[in-house]
C-alpha cells in the first residue's frame, strides 16, 4: 500500500495533523504528504512532503483554478504509484481527486456533519459532504453520535463509515499557574453560547474571564456590551499559534458555554495544554469529556450550574487543582495523542 495524507488547509490544527502523523510513522518508505505551501505547523520535512501552492481558502475562490499547479498534485500522485489517499480536511481542491482516481482508495473527513448554526457556507458545506460520501470509498467521523445522521442525510452506506478519534502531538505534562482565570477561546459564533457568556461571568465575581478570538458580527455586538465587567478581558482578534497556546498555558480552566456543537478541537488542545474544562453537554462534547476526570460537563443551558462548577473549581487548594490539570493532560495522552494511537490510524487504513 501507497499512501498519500492530503491536507490543503492553511489551518495549523490540520497541518499538525497530517504531519505528526507522519512523524510518528514507524515506517515511512511508502507513506507520502501533500499540503499547502509555507505551512504554519513547524515539521521536519523530507523528500516525501510535498508542498503545492494551494488556495488558502477552502472553498471556492480566485486561486481555485491555477490548473498548472493543479495538474501537478496529480503528476505526484502518478509518479509515486499512490493506492490509497487519507484526505485530513474538506477542500475544493480535493473533489476532482475524488471523481478521477477511480483505481485509488480514498478515504475522506468530515468534520462537520451538521454544519454549524448561522454558518454563511452551511449550504455548501451539506454539498460538499454530499459529495464526500458519493465519490469517497470512505467517510471517516470523529464522533460516534452523529454516525446515523451522516448516513441518512448524506446518503452515505454505514458499512463505509469509519470511526477514528482525532490524533494530536502531545507534549509533556505543563505545570498549572494559580492565575484564577477562565479561558474561552477560539473563533466566537452564537452557536457558542456567546448569549450565556455574561450571566456566567456575572455568576462568577471572583474569577477573571478571558475571551479570546474573532468574532462574527452578531457574536461581537453581545461581546462588547459585556466590556465594562471589571473581571472580564476581551481580546476579539485572530492570534498566532504561539499566542493561542499562551492563552491556554495562562488558564486554570478552559470554558465551553456552547449551545451546539459536533465536536470542538480547542478541547484537545486544553488537554494538550494541561488544562481542565468546564462545558455544556450538548453535542458529542460527552465524547471528548470524561465527566470529573477531564472536566465538568454540565447540563445544556444550565446556566447556574455552570457557575457552581466553576466556583467549585476555584474554592478547592490549589493542590487539587494540579491534580485536576494533570489527569486532563493524562486523559488526552491517551486519548488523543498520536504518539500513543498511531497504530489506530494504520489500521484504518487496512480496513
Amino acid at each position: 500500500m501507497r499512501i498519500a495524507i492530503i491536507s490543503f488547509s492553511d489551518n495549523v490544527d490540520h497541518q499538525e495533523i497530517i504531519y505528526s502523523l507522519y512523524r510518528e510513522l514507524t515506517d515511512k518508505s511508502d507513506i507520502y504528504t501533500i499540503g499547502i505551501q509555507n505551512p504554519k505547523y513547524e515539521s521536519q520535512f523530507d523528500s516525501h512532503n510535498f508542498l503545492v501552492d494551494a488556495p488558502k481558502r477552502p472553498g471556492i475562490c480566485k486561486g481555485t483554478f491555477r490548473v498548472r499547479e493543479y495538474l501537478k498534485i496529480f503528476r505526484i500522485i502518478k509518479k509515486l504509484h499512490i493506492d490509497t489517499i487519507y484526505f485530513e480536511s474538506l477542500h475544493v481542491w480535493n473533489l476532482p481527486l475524488l471523481i478521477f482516481l477511480r483505481k485509488v482508495k480514498k478515504f475522506h473527513v468530515i468534520h462537520d456533519i451538521i454544519p454549524h448554526e448561522g454558518d454563511r457556507q452551511a449550504k455548501i458545506l451539506r454539498i460538499f459532504n454530499r459529495l464526500i460520501g458519493i465519490f469517497a470509498d470512505y467517510v471517516v467521523v470523529h464522533n460516534r453520535k452523529y454516525i446515523d445522521y451522516l448516513s441518512h442525510a448524506y446518503k452515505v452506506k454505514r458499512s463505509n463509515i469509519r470511526f477514528i478519534d482525532i490524533y494530536k502531538d502531545f507534549g509533556e505534562y505543563i505545570p498549572l499557574k494559580e492565575t484564577g482565570n477562565v479561558l474561552f477561546l477560539g473563533r466566537i459564533n452564537l452557536y457558542k453560547g456567546v448569549e450565556y457568556m455574561e450571566e456566567i461571568i456575572r455568576g462568577c465575581p471572583q474569577i477573571s474571564f478571558t475571551i479570546v478570538g474573532r468574532a462574527t458580527e452578531e457574536a461581537e455586538n453581545y461581546l462588547k456590551a459585556m466590556d465594562s465587567y471589571p473581571n472580564l478581558n476581551l481580546v476579539l482578534d485572530y492570534v498566532s499559534n504561539e499566542e493561542y497556546y499562551s492563552y491556554l498555558k495562562d488558564a486554570e480552566v478552559i470554558m465551553f458555554p456552547y449551545k451546539t456543537a459536533t465536536q470542538s478541537g480547542v478541547v484537545i488542545d486544553a488537554y494538550k495544554a494541561s488544562r481542565y474544562v468546564v462545558a455544556f453537554d450538548v453535542g458529542a462534547m460527552g465524547e471528548q469529556i470524561e465527566d470529573g476526570r477531564s472536566g465538568d460537563l454540565i447540563e445544556s443551558g444550565n446556566i447556574e450550574a455552570f457557575c457552581h462548577a466553576l466556583n467549585h473549581y476555584f474554592d478547592l487548594p490549589f493542590e487539587e487543582r494540579e491534580q485536576k490539570s494533570l489527569a486532563a493532560w493524562n486523559y488526552g495522552m491517551e486519548k488523543y495523542s498520536v504518539q500513543r494511537n498511531v497504530r489506530e490510524w494504520t489500521k484504518l487504513m487496512n480496513s
